[in-house]
């Protein structure tokens, strides 16, 4: 064969030893195959109108473990060639070819050996294809539904981001966007979810997500935004509270009332990932942009936001299970209620009522008695006690302010509400046996004089040394 070429024989020649390969055989024959192609290749000339064969059978081959070095290095040899430019085109038209049945494998040698070969490790350096002229070809071939051919789309573009993501054109990123959302529709199939490998393969697509992520906080995300941070919200459920975070900031730069429908924004931003989202830092996050948007436009739209925004969301926050969330929305409504109209004082001081209901119980009496036969108390973590602490320290902080000011039925409400919770801690002691407890009788510190003057001093508490006495005295006739 190195010596004596004829081209008429080697056309046969090639192409039977190519559709030999298509048979599975044994190692040793596919061995003495490839053998042949790459003397072929080296030694004779290869005809054009084997191309196709040839490529064929170094798709399929490099899906074995034992050959896939070997055809690789083979494949590069003929991307060297003069007739490199063609194997792309030919490879990119088996791509997009729909016939049937599908061949997964040569699909998904072809999708390997384009990626190796224009943005690998070792690229072939005679090749001028641009990203953008293949990623299309990668997009047609999703189409199958195949999940052999999917994972090996996400691990070359994923190559193509890691090595020229800061360079990638506007063009080349909406090829690459396209692509992220027909991954995520393959993903959704109940059949792929079975198959073997797909959490590695979800998670390598999720990487994907990441690196743009990246590439975007540095400034070097040169495709849609807004398009890309919808594929996110697509996924937003599967993403890592940092990602949804970010998602977060970008919705909440569409939230000013120089936007259209920017209260039905804020809506749907806090029905979503605060309401039916149970991540703690992404429901605090939300809270946290419903707070800035409040403190910047509550001045001239803040009955619409109470109404619309606030009150649906925070409505049942005291049954809410996350007492980080429970102080978040507990430090929002005080903040509202120093300065909101009167009309919507009443619905913010109706919710932090609520809030205070619940017992302050630090302790629980233990299941077994002490030495003695008494009961033994059973000390647990105060931390679902600090929305209640937090909401009552800011009512009597809130009462403090509203005694200079008018009207003084607020004044009034909130006195009912610190007195019948000074009532109830007095009367069910067991029921407040915490620090937190003792921290809000010390803060209340509340008198009445007979005068009908309400008289404010520290009180002593076993949870506090060294209390200096001082009386601030008020009348509210």
């Amino acid at each position: 064969m190195q010596l004596n070429s004829s081209y008429k024989l080697f056309y046969c020649f090639n192409r039977q030893t190519c559709m030999v390969t298509n048979k599975g055989n044994s190692e040793e024959i596919n061995k003495g195959c490839l053998d042949v192609l790459n003397t072929v290749l080296c030694y004779s000339y290869l005809p054009t109108e084997c191309l196709d064969y040839f490529i064929a059978a170094l798709c399929r081959m490099v899906n074995m473990a034992h050959f896939c070095q070997s055809s690789w290095d083979l494949m590069r040899k003929l991307l060297g060639t003069h007739l490199g430019h063609s194997t792309i085109y030919t490879m990119c038209c088996m791509l997009q070819n729909r016939r049937q049945p599908i061949d997964h494998e040569l699909l998904r040698g072809a999708v390997f050996f384009i990626g190796m070969a224009l943005w690998g490790c070792k690229k072939v350096p005679s090749l001028k294809h641009t990203a953008s002229s293949v990623l299309p070809s990668f997009l047609q071939v999703l189409s199958t539904n195949s999940y052999l051919v999917g994972h090996e789309v996400i691990l070359s573009v994923q190559r193509l981001l890691k090595k020229y993501g800061k360079e990638l054109q506007y063009v080349t990123w909406n090829c690459i966007l396209d692509i992220m959302e027909s991954l995520l529709k393959l993903f959704e199939t109940p059949v792929q979810t079975t198959q073997p490998g797909f959490t590695q393969m979800v998670a390598n697509l999720h990487e994907i997500l990441t690196t743009i992520e990246e590439l975007y906080a540095h400034g070097h995300y040169s495709g849609c935004v807004s398009r890309f941070f919808k594929i996110i919200e697509l996924c937003s459920t599967k993403r890592p509270e940092s990602s949804v975070s970010m998602l977060i900031d970008y919705d909440a730069q569409q939230i000013h009332p120089g936007k259209e429908n920017w209260l039905s924004n804020m809506y749907q931003l806090l029905d979503k990932y605060f309401r039916h989202e149970h991540r703690t830092q992404i429901r605090v996050k939300a809270l946290t942009i419903l707070s800035f948007t409040l403190s910047v436009n509550k001045h001239m739209h803040e009955d619409d936001l109470i109404n619309n925004v606030v009150l649906p969301h925070l409505s049942h926050i005291d049954i809410d299970k996350d007492p980080v969330v429970r102080k978040v929305a507990a430090d929002i409504l005080i903040c509202l209620a120093q300065s909101c109209s009167p009309a919507c004082f009443a619905d913010i001081i109706g919710l932090l009522d609520k809030l205070i209901t619940r017992p302050m119980v630090a302790y629980l009496t233990s299941p077994h008695p002490g030495m003695d036969g008494s009961d033994m108390l059973q000390k647990l973590e105060e931390s679902h006690l600090v929305d209640i602490k937090t909401s009552l320290l800011g009512l009597v902080d809130l009462f403090k302010a509203k005694l200079y000011t008018r009207p003084s039925n607020q004044c009034l409400k909130l006195y009912e509400l610190l007195i019948t919770h000074m009532k109830k801690q007095y009367s069910s002691p067991k029921e407040y046996v915490s620090y937190a407890a003792a921290t809000v009788r010390k803060a209340v510190s509340l008198n009445q004089k007979k005068d009908n003057k309400l008289q404010y001093d520290d009180l002593y508490s076993n949870y506090f040394q060294n209390s200096k006495s001082h009386s601030l005295v008020y009348n509210i006739d």
